[in-house]
């Protein structure tokens, strides 16, 4: 059976290895400004909720990013792009990306290019045990928002991608729970789990309505 986030996972992994050592958190747009293969350009988009345009080159590729963006919401979108020149280029020569889907794009591609960006940015084999370390050390006391807040500004994303990152990771984060490491766990998406009639831990829940967390988590 295919497995669409863990082989999604390993061509990020490669892509992010090429550029920089280890988990340690990264500017894409440092990065991708110092490279010679692609031109990275900014402008004040007028379309509502385009974030940037990827576009596939002969000698270079472009990355246009919306200046009407936060810079961190900038260096997302920009690792966004950098997944679809990276793992597109034969689909189209161009892609618009917006905040939100539109019916005119492809879901999967997307989904890719979210998720690719999610885990260049925020890997899972660092975030999971920081994020754990936290909720169980920390969340008692600080309560979620703090949390969130923590990683944010530790990864250099917005408080949505964590939030993101806390959801879609939780299978993965029960497995480590279980005290398997973090380079062997079973990677599954949220809809692999579903046909699998998997259901994780909802750690989001647990951090919004704290219960009794020992013995919520399996």
């Amino acid at each position: 059976m295919t497995n669409a986030k863990r082989d999604l996972y390993e061509c990020v992994d490669h892509l992010r290895s090429s550029m920089v050592y280890g988990y340690e958190p990264i500017n894409i747009i440092s990065l991708v400004n110092a490279s010679n293969r692609i031109d990275l350009e900014y402008y004040s988009f007028n379309t509502m909720g385009l974030c940037g345009v990827a576009m596939v080159g002969d000698k270079k590729d472009t990355i246009v990013l919306n200046m009407k963006r936060s810079k961190i919401e900038r260096n997302f979108d920009c690792g966004h792009e950098l997944l679809h020149l990276y793992l597109h280029r034969t689909v189209s020569e161009n892609f618009n990306c917006f905040a939100t889907r539109t019916p005119k794009q492809n879901s999967f591609i997307e989904w890719q290019a979210n998720e690719g960006a999610a885990q260049l940015l925020v890997p899972y084999q660092d975030f999971i045990p920081r994020f754990l370390c936290r909720f169980f050390n920390l969340g008692r006391s600080l309560g979620l928002f703090d949390i969130i807040g923590e990683l944010a500004s530790y990864y250099g994303v917005t408080p949505q991608v964590i939030r993101n990152r806390i959801e879609c990771l939780s299978y993965e984060m029960d497995q480590y729970q279980r005290g398997i490491d973090p380079q062997h766990l079973q990677l599954l998406s949220k809809n692999q789990r579903k046909k699998l009639n998997i259901t994780p831990t909802n750690y989001l829940a647990l951090c919004d309505f704290p219960l009794d967390w020992d013995s919520e988590i399996g």
